[in-house]
């Protein structure tokens, strides 16, 4: 028995260190674990304050600094201001894609892509071109009190038509008068028309007669649209020695109601066969004629849908107040079919909005199947380019 006890007590001794031993282990693995644990709440606690800082939120903690911000890139915007206050859509560039419509036919686009640039498709009728010569001779019959005037020729005359001709003849006034008009016939497709035409202005003393301005115009006749001026000269007969008949040769200067009389307006079009509507955008306006006294006008533009001629549908933007230079950027979607389309043109007129009176007509563009030939070209674009909206400067013209 004794010799059995002493063998067994090495072996108890021998249990109990492996157990302390187990248990050590266990306490060490605990107390790194909630070591870790502890640290990555702080760490959490850290990232969570660097967020609120970032979103706006300030939290303050005496035990964790703020994380510090590094510089971010800014982005700068700049908006359009509209006078009014109509929601924006996407701006339209020309030739790139459709264009967004409203619910109600017109909606507004804050940007104006056409600022500065010259881009393809918008025309800038701004080269200045050779109008002509006219040749006419003038004569006093004292004995009758007559003025005689022969409307001789025309030479080097622009084309106005398609076909790269005109149809000019010539309108006569004697100024201040414009009431008493008389022309001469049209020459068809000609640029060097000859009319040899003779004109007679009766009862005039020969001292009032010093005191008139004899006014020829060189237009091209348009059948289905307002007649295109081509030159025009301004002769005051104080200057020319009417006793005996002289012949004379004027060179043809732009006329009055001619391109930056009466202002210019760009506008794009577009058609879609498929769903049978065509879109016009009225872009902006540059260089309208005055209508108020300050020297401004208030403009907004008006566009009618013809059909064979008649009146169908009527639409208009928005007023801008007090500016001879409007940007209005506004859509408008009329319905045409296909079987519709040869037949369908549209009258777009500036007019100057006035309160107390009647509102006054700046100028207009008629824009159509058959029209002049700056117009018809936008026209015949539109369709060579389907789907796509094609902006042009059209300069206004006098349809009253």
């Amino acid at each position: 028995m004794k010799n059995g006890t002493t063998d067994n007590v090495p072996v108890f001794v021998t249990l109990l260190i492996s157990l302390a031993s187990l248990v050590s282990v266990a306490l060490f693995v605990l107390l790194c674990g909630l070591c870790d644990c502890f640290s990555g709440k702080k760490q959490a606690e850290k990232q969570f304050l660097f967020d609120d800082e970032e979103g706006g939120t300030e939290r303050k903690s005496a035990s964790v600094r703020p994380m510090k911000r590094t510089p971010m890139l800014t982005r700068k915007t700049i908006k359009f201001e509209r006078p009014d206050k109509k929601p924006a859509v996407a701006a339209v560039a020309p030739n790139v894609g459709g264009v967004a419509g409203s619910k109600n036919g017109s909606s507004e686009f804050p940007l104006d892509p056409f600022s500065g640039m010259d881009q393809e498709g918008i025309m800038m009728e701004t080269q200045e071109e050779t109008l002509g010569r006219i040749q006419f001779s003038l004569h006093y019959n004292f004995t009758e009190q007559t003025l005689i005037l022969k409307i001789i020729r025309a030479q080097d005359l622009p084309a106005k038509d398609l076909s790269g001709t005109s149809d000019p003849f010539v309108k006569i006034l004697l100024l201040p008068n414009k009431k008493s008009k008389m022309e001469t016939k049209v020459k068809k497709k000609k640029l060097n028309p000859t009319w040899h035409e003779t004109f007679l202005f009766e009862g005039f003393p020969y001292n009032k007669l010093q005191e008139r301005i004899l006014h020829l115009q060189v237009l091209d006749y348009d059948k289905f649209s307002r007649n295109d001026a081509i030159g025009e000269v301004n002769i005051p007969l104080c200057d020319i020695e009417l006793a005996k008949e002289t012949t004379y040769w004027k060179n043809l200067l732009p006329s009055k109601k001619s391109a930056g009389k009466l202002g210019d307006v760009l506008f794009s079009i577009m058609y879609v066969p498929s769903q049978g509507q065509l879109t016009i955008v009225i872009m902006k306006c540059r260089n309208l004629q005055a209508k108020d006294i300050t020297g401004k006008s208030d403009p907004y533009v008006k566009i009618w849908h013809m059909y064979k001629g008649k009146r169908v549908e009527k639409k208009k933007t928005t007023v801008k107040k007090c500016t001879l230079n409007p940007l209005f950027n506004e859509e408008f979607v009329f319905d045409v079919s296909l079987d519709k389309i040869r037949d369908t043109s549209f009258i777009i007129s500036v007019l100057d909005r006035d309160r107390l009176s009647k509102n006054d007509a700046i100028g207009s563009v008629l824009i159509g199947h058959k029209t002049s030939p700056l117009e018809m070209k936008h026209w015949n674009e539109m369709f060579a380019k389907a789907r796509q909206p094609i902006a042009q400067w059209h300069v206004l013209k006098d349809m009253s």
